[in-house]
């Protein structure tokens, strides 16, 4: 049975459960923020470093099939304790630890946190707004949970990271202790546990009542309908090419474009604003056309673009107006496959199971990016070329819209004329 709250009282819950997204971010965003610096910890290996940013997509990835079935027996609310715990335990074994391979274990438990808390977030958000209306503004807020984290920790950074031992095996330059960032995000990851422990006070009998049904979601029921596959492969798309960028650009705004450590790393904590305003800029652009398939088209255009020229610049000016372009066009994939993926069925089980294997996507996507991208930085190669491995799968992904479009281009239009009508006959 569904408990009557205040306004005041589901948006405070919301801001808890929000509270815990962003100490995974925070941790999550703590390894690219210092990445050359974390690399030369672990003997100047840069693809180990990718390593630790691709151990936990691994993980995210096996949990992924799993969670429905997960929550259905536990609750969201316990799987975001579970989350917390896992985010305590893997920061602790990274910052204790210069043995690469115990890193990339704590990494790996780390990655178990980013299904559990993916999962159970938006359902909270169905849980404290029973009225669907009332959904629109928490679940916006809710798709800026790694970005918000992003932009904490890269703002802090400069005065979290204290000056280091030796010189630094990339730069050149002295290096910077970055352990400083893992001990702010277990800190942040405590406080997290507690609130959701004591301040999430919704019944647990009404938790579990929204989630019973879940686990009857099979997710090879949608592995069966072709255009799922198309939208599985637009998020491997979007997820490669983002983790390219993301896991190297601050390595590239200090080694290619001469940024300080400082500067690059406010730069990199301004990527995440970027991508904040993206998605609300693609929000309000989906709300008004009359075809959701052919701006998802038009998105992937300029992604293939801006994964060009991410790594194409050592001036300071290009480079930032490259990341700007990159923050903007990039970030808006996500939201329209999402928006996208209503049209695959008009089954609610196989929308509810796609969404679910985009998790999949999501998570498996970054896998290979950051060891891709450090192979590269290793073999000497120009960085330039770092943009072709993430422009050449994002035009994979465009081939994918293109087929979408033209398959479910006129359902798009006929649901969403629909809607329309629909909402104007009220």
């Amino acid at each position: 049975m569904t408990q009557e709250r205040s306004a005041g009282a589901s948006w405070g819950t919301f801001l808890i459960v929000l509270i815990a997204g962003i100490a995974y971010s925070i941790s999550l965003m703590a390894i690219p923020t210092a990445m050359i610096y974390v690399a030369d910890t672990f003997g100047g290996d840069m693809v180990g470093a990718g390593w630790l940013m691709s151990w936990n997509s691994v993980a995210g990835t096996i949990l992924a099939l799993f969670t429905a079935t997960i929550q259905s027996k536990i609750g969201p609310k316990n799987m975001i304790i579970i989350a917390l715990a896992c985010i305590l335990v893997s920061d602790v074994m990274v910052v204790m630890t210069a043995d690469i391979t115990i890193a990339f274990v704590g990494r790996f438990i780390f990655g178990f946190a980013n299904g559990l808390i993916a999962t159970a977030g938006p359902t909270f958000v169905t849980i404290l707004f029973s009225d669907p209306t009332k959904r629109g503004m928490p679940n916006a807020i809710w798709t800026m949970w790694i970005a918000l984290g992003g932009v904490l920790i890269n703002f802090l950074a400069p005065f979290l990271m204290v000056p280091g031992e030796g010189v630094n095996f990339l730069t050149g330059g002295p290096n910077l202790d970055w352990h400083p960032l893992f001990w702010f995000g277990i800190a942040f990851a405590a406080v997290a546990l507690v609130l959701v422990i004591v301040g999430v006070r919704v019944p647990k009998a009404e938790l579990m009542a929204a989630v019973a049904g879940s686990d009857n979601v099979k997710i090879s029921d949608a592995f069966k309908n072709g255009y799922v596959w198309l939208c599985f492969v637009m998020v491997l798309c979007f997820a490669f090419s983002f983790s390219c960028y993301t896991s190297e650009v601050v390595a590239y705004l200090q080694a290619a474009v001469g940024m300080d450590p400082a500067a690059a790393q406010s730069w990199n904590g301004i990527l995440n604003i970027i991508g904040i305003a993206a998605g609300l800029i693609i929000g309000f652009i989906l709300n008004k056309v009359s075809d959701h398939t052919k701006v998802l088209v038009a998105i992937f255009v300029l992604t293939v673009a801006a994964c060009l020229a991410a790594f194409a610049f050592s001036t300071v000016t290009l480079a930032i107006c490259s990341m700007f372009f990159f923050g903007l066009a990039v970030n808006m994939v996500m939201p329209a496959i999402f928006t996208n993926v209503q049209w695959v069925s008009k089954s609610p089980a196989v929308i509810a199971a796609a969404f679910g294997i985009c998790a999949i996507a999501s998570n498996g996507g970054g896998i290979p990016a950051a060891p891709v991208m450090g192979a590269m930085i290793e073999a000497g190669v120009d960085w330039f070329m770092l943009g072709v491995p993430p422009a050449v799968v994002s035009a994979v992904g465009l081939v994918c819209a293109i087929v979408f479009s033209i398959k479910l281009g006129r359902t798009s239009r006929e649901g969403i004329a629909a809607a329309r009508e629909a909402d104007g006959a009220k």
